[in-house]
């Protein structure tokens, strides 16, 4: 009989595999709370917005929005902010540090700005690479089976 490379497991190794499963699902829900705790990419300053003033935050690559007079920061949860210390053209992709002046005010400290759109265009050379690969990959195991 010849191997195979791929097959289900059965008996003790499905039940292994069906812990193993629930635990990788079952992990982050568990650790929750102390992950909203340490405030990672600032969710929780973001989430608490009458409790900003102060907080330290951060964005990268977001766009700018705005007229020459007010310059906003459009971030891709939808969310507008105000940006304050520094003068910044509108529909430019930047990354910035700072810290809040209020709920929708933002001091910007340094700011990075983005030529063009070509790790953008990078990303998605190497998706698409990623998905042909993955499509050669499944064809020929169709045509081993």
């Amino acid at each position: 009989a010849e191997a195979q490379d791929l097959c289900w497991p059965r008996g003790f190794r499905l039940a292994a595999f069906g812990a193993l499963v629930a635990a990788y699902m079952a992990g982050p829900i568990l650790w929750l709370e102390q992950a909203a705790r340490v405030d990672p990419h600032y969710a929780s300053t973001l989430r608490e917005r009458d409790a900003r003033d102060g907080k330290p935050i951060e964005f990268d690559r977001a766009r700018t929005v705005g007229s020459a007079d007010t310059v906003m920061l459009a971030t891709w949860p939808g969310e507008t902010f105000q940006l304050a210390g520094t003068p910044l053209p509108s529909g430019q992709i930047v990354s910035i540090r700072g810290r809040f002046e209020g709920p929708d005010v933002i001091r910007v400290d340094d700011v990075h700005l983005h030529r063009g759109r070509w790790r953008d265009y990078a990303s998605y050379l190497g998706l698409l690479i990623v998905l042909l690969w993955w499509g050669r990959c499944l064809i020929a195991l169709r045509h081993r089976i």
